[in-house]
């Protein structure tokens, strides 16, 4: 399997330099573009809005992007038989793309993100915390782990690229959707506007709800998110100690980041567990996996439902999003009686708990 993974690592090189060099290019012209001299209120340095979210960004959408890259072979018949058809288990042919297309992904991280702090330094050096560096580089190592794992799973649970990018995008959203509704409830009974900041004003007394939520600390980018701005406040601002959050978003920093943590553990051991019994003949065919269609429209119409049901117009929107959903998945305009009721019944579940929690 060595010398199998060595041979993928050649065949990936020209890929791996030719983006690392563009993205790396382009990393360095943003900032030299927008690096300014110490300004007198050094708060108001432009280098803060520039810096260090932005490799982030770039690491973000790598481990995206390269799963769909190392996993291409699955996406027709043709190419998974010549792949299937080599003297190594499905599990091992998976396993040195997934190695290859994490070599790759650090590879283009650590160049750019160097680079960058090198441009940097060079730039605005007395004002910065040069070791902040070293410890954002190294925490959002393992976020950046996370969104690769998690996509891998997510996207080998399809069989079209399209479907791959409709899994991916359910993926993205539906924990924090989730958490929407469970923010919905924890508000139900307080007075207007106390959900906006999860504190609020009544009869002259200020409260803050323990229990308020943050969905976007449940997103799987949310954990790159937090160590990037943890020492890019550090970075730039001078601070030793970052400001602490308050006690409900401490809260939701916990649980988000402990569930896109299992998450990725999930996905890592479920695409390795599952390869063995995919066959090559599901390329190009429908996507009947769970931890697609099957559950996220039935979730996802649920959830909208629950927050549409006071305008008929929403609601109808909500049913024919649904439907259009179905036809891609299905590939056919005529939806069936059992498709009908998979769109339905969640959304009348829905709609009667919006209307259980407003009336709380």
């Amino acid at each position: 399997m060595k010398k199998y993974y060595l041979y993928e690592l050649k065949k990936a090189i020209p890929a791996i330099i030719t983006s690392t060099v563009i993205l790396s290019v382009l990393y360095t012209v943003i900032l030299l573009t927008t690096v300014t001299d110490i300004p007198e209120d050094f708060y108001k340095i432009v280098p803060y809005d520039a810096l260090l979210w932005l490799a982030a960004i770039i690491g973000g959408f790598a481990a995206a992007a390269i799963p769909n890259i190392v996993t291409e072979y699955k996406m027709t018949k043709r190419s998974a038989d010549l792949y299937y058809a080599l003297p190594l288990s499905h599990k091992h042919i998976l396993l040195v793309k997934y190695l290859v297309g994490l070599t790759h992904l650090y590879i283009l991280y650590t160049a750019v993100f160097w680079l960058g702090a090198f441009t940097t330094i060079t730039r605005i050096f007395p004002v910065l915390n040069l070791h902040a560096y070293v410890g954002a580089y190294f925490s959002s190592l393992i976020p950046i782990y996370f969104i690769y794992s998690i996509t891998s799973f997510v996207i080998t649970r399809a069989n079209t690229k399209k479907d791959r990018g409709m899994f991916l995008c359910f993926w993205t959203f539906i924990v924090p959707a989730a958490m929407l509704i469970v923010l919905a409830m924890t508000l139900a009974g307080k007075p207007n506007g106390a959900g906006l900041f999860g504190d609020y004003y009544y009869d002259g007394t200020y409260y803050q709800s323990t229990l308020y939520i943050y969905p976007w600390h449940y997103t799987a980018w949310a954990p790159l998110n937090l160590s990037i701005d943890y020492f890019q406040d550090i970075l730039i601002k001078g601070k030793e100690i970052y400001p602490q959050p308050d006690t409900a978003e401490l809260v939701n920093l916990i649980i988000g980041f402990s569930l896109t943590a299992l998450m990725s553990i999930g996905s890592t051991i479920g695409l390795f567990m599952t390869e063995d019994r995919l066959k090559a003949e599901n390329a190009e065919q429908i996507s009947d996996s769970l931890f697609g269609y099957k559950t996220m429209i039935p979730a996802y119409s649920f959830i909208l439902a629950f927050f549409a049901w006071e305008t008929v117009f929403l609601v109808i929107t909500v049913a024919t999003l649904a439907y259009v959903v179905t036809v891609i998945y299905k590939r056919t305009l005529k939806v069936g009686w059992k498709s009908a009721i998979y769109i339905a019944a969640p959304m009348v579940v829905g709609i009667v708990a919006g209307i259980i929690v407003q009336a709380v």
